[in-house]
């Protein structure tokens, strides 16, 4: 999922939209080669019949503590490290900068949509960031995965949206059928499948689907709440406050414009 984090902060990008698509794919091909090689390397070292026999707590780990000895166990130690502080650093920016926007286009409190004096940060979301993700490690780890779970639903539902958004912006602004916002549903439904069905080995156990329904109700309730301030603005205006444009087609038509490799990424 670190890759999604580019288009959460890609407005305070200097460079075009094109060179963020490349981040964004170049990230993905980096994770699969990275995942791939650990595989690999740990199928080099011993059968993956006597390893499971072993059952060690982790796997990776123990592999290279066999064959490289503390030496490696260390180096191991401090790539996972960098992998995880870049993760949470990355989530930290994406979470404050969707708070942000958010409350900019008042589906939450205009609260979040302040920016630092100095610096000018989201300083408000920021903290707020900071509060939640300093509270939830005391939860314990079992309780974090199932949190997990339910996040990758979420997120797969967000996918979905987020393409079918781009197939109509395309079809209705463009007269262009976007193919990709097609793939993009389906592949979001294939997901969601493997997540939900209970025949698919990767479905979520009971505990995440509790959690998912409390988040569930958490966000009708945020909805109902919410409802006659996000309905107090007109669309164009929350375009205006989102995009910087009130009309989105004249919005599509400044980007292709001034910039027309950013609207073909």
């Amino acid at each position: 999922m670190g890759f999604d984090t580019i288009p959460q902060a890609a407005e305070e990008f200097n460079f075009s939209a094109k060179t963020g698509v490349r981040l964004m794919l170049l990230s993905i091909v980096c994770g699969i080669v990275t995942y791939s090689i650990i595989t690999l390397a740990v199928a080099a070292v011993i059968p993956y019949q006597e390893l499971l026999a072993l059952n060690p707590v982790w796997h990776t780990g123990y592999t290279v503590s066999l064959s490289l000895g503390k030496v490696g166990s260390i180096v191991l130690a401090l790539a996972v490290l960098s992998a995880i502080l870049t993760g949470i650093n990355g989530f930290f920016i994406a979470s404050s900068r969707l708070m942000f926007s958010m409350g900019r286009a008042h589906i939450l409190p205009v609260w979040f949509s302040s920016l630092h004096k100095t610096h000018k940060t989201p300083h408000n979301a920021l903290n707020f960031t900071l509060v939640v993700v300093a509270i939830a490690p005391f939860f314990g780890r079992e309780v974090l995965s199932w949190v997990v779970d339910m996040s990758s639903i979420g997120t797969i539902v967000a996918y979905f949206f987020a393409s079918a958004s781009a197939f109509v912006i395309m079809r209705t602004h463009e007269d262009n059928c976007n193919i990709s916002g097609i793939f993009g549903c389906m592949a979001s439904l294939v997901c969601l499948g493997l997540l939900t069905l209970p025949m698919s080995p990767a479905c979520i156990g009971p505990e995440s689907w509790h959690v998912l329904v409390a988040w569930f109700i958490l966000g009708v309730f945020f909805y109902i709440v919410r409802y006659k301030a996000v309905h107090a603005i007109s669309e164009e205006e929350r375009t205006y406050m989102i995009l910087g444009e009130s009309d989105l087609k004249e919005h599509i038509a400044q980007r292709a414009a001034s910039k027309p490799d950013q609207l073909a990424a």
